[in-house]
C-alpha cells in the first residue's frame, strides 16, 4: 500500500493512485493521477463551507431550501443535500421536476441514479426512443452518460438523485444539459 499524496497521508492498495473526490482524505486539492508517486498540484480548489470530516453528517431538507445548496431552473429545483465538500464520493439531491416540464439532459461527466418518491412521469432514452414510466418506487440509472428526456406528467415529479463524481453544488446545466467536471 502506498500513500496517495503528502497532504492526505491516505494509503491505497496497489499502485497508490489517489482516487480524488473518492479519497477519504480529500481536502479540495487537485491531484496528479499519473502514478504511484503522485504529487499534489499546488493549485488548491476550496469549496464553500469546507469543514473537517465529522463523525456523522446530519442535514435537514429545511436547512437546504433557500440556501446556496438550493438550485433551480426552468421547471426544476435541486436541493443538494450531500456535495463534494462532504467527501462521500457522490452527491445526494432531492429534486423536483414541475408538472408539464420536459428536461433535455445528458450528463457527459457524471453517472446519475434517480429514485422516484412522488408524482409520475417518464424518461426517454434519446438514442433508442425507449420510454420508461416513472412513478413512486421506480429507480432509473443513467450508467452510460445517456442523453435523455425527463418529463413530469402527473403532479410534480420528486426524485432522490445521486451523482458520481459528486457535484460541488455550484454547477449549472450547459446548453446540452450536462454539468462540467469540477477542476
Amino acid at each position: 500500500m502506498k500513500r496517495c499524496c503528502k497532504s492526505h497521508q491516505q494509503f491505497h492498495p496497489g499502485d497508490g493512485v489517489c482516487l480524488g473526490f473518492n479519497c477519504p482524505g480529500f481536502h479540495g486539492e487537485k491531484h496528479d493521477r499519473r502514478g504511484p508517486s503522485a504529487q499534489i498540484d499546488e493549485t488548491v480548489v476550496r469549496f464553500h463551507d469546507v469543514k473537517e470530516k465529522q463523525d456523522v453528517i446530519v442535514r435537514e431538507l429545511k436547512d437546504v431550501i433557500g440556501s446556496w445548496r438550493h438550485a433551480s431552473g426552468d421547471g426544476w429545483e435541486s436541493r443538494r443535500i450531500v456535495l463534494a465538500d462532504d467527501r462521500m464520493g457522490c452527491s445526494l439531491h432531492d429534486t423536483l421536476v414541475r408538472e408539464g416540464a420536459e428536461l433535455h439532459l445528458e450528463y457527459k461527466n457524471h453517472l446519475e441514479v434517480n429514485y422516484c418518491i412522488e408524482g409520475e412521469g417518464e424518461v426517454v432514452d434519446v438514442a433508442t426512443g425507449t420510454i420508461w414510466p416513472i412513478r413512486p418506487g421506480t429507480m432509473y440509472a443513467l450508467d452510460k452518460h445517456d442523453r435523455h428526456i425527463l418529463r413530469a406528467t402527473k403532479g410534480d415529479l420528486r426524485l432522490v438523485c445521486t451523482f458520481s463524481p459528486a457535484l460541488s453544488g455550484r454547477e449549472t446545466h450547459d446548453s446540452d444539459g450536462s454539468y462540467k467536471l469540477a477542476d
